[in-house]
């Protein structure tokens, strides 16, 4: 099974240079950073070969997305979540952040509401 290639019992010191995670909590003794990320966790190795692969092609810069990949993110929704979506409802962004940013700026229809909490956040 795929899930047991995962090592999420291994604990790794990430307390270095440039790690925001650790470096909050010297900025802000208020903040404990309890979060826990993908980047927590060493990489699976499946992704470690195919990102050497693509640093030994050479060639990086926006890449397009194919059936096979919107074929995944349909298929990992059925699965987890039992909803089933369409190839038009997934918008493929470079980042939850830059989508969130572009939500307040009109890109959201009529019958959609989104709440995004806050500092100096208002109900919607």
């Amino acid at each position: 099974m795929l899930r047991d290639s995962f090592d999420f019992d291994t604990l790794y010191n990430r307390r270095f240079p440039g790690d925001i995670k650790y470096q909050i909590d010297k900025e802000h003794k208020d903040v404990i950073p309890m979060w826990i990320a993908d980047m927590d966790f060493k990489s699976p190795d499946a992704v470690r070969i195919a990102l050497e692969n693509a640093v030994k092609h050479g060639i990086w810069g926006y890449m397009s997305t194919d059936e096979q990949y919107d074929e995944a993110v349909i298929s990992w929704y059925q699965k987890r979540q039992k909803w089933t979506i369409c190839p038009e409802h997934i918008l493929k962004t470079p980042g939850v952040c830059v989508e969130v940013s572009a939500l307040p700026k009109g890109a959201l229809v009529e019958i959609e509401v989104v709440a995004i909490i806050g500092k100096g956040a208002k109900q919607i």
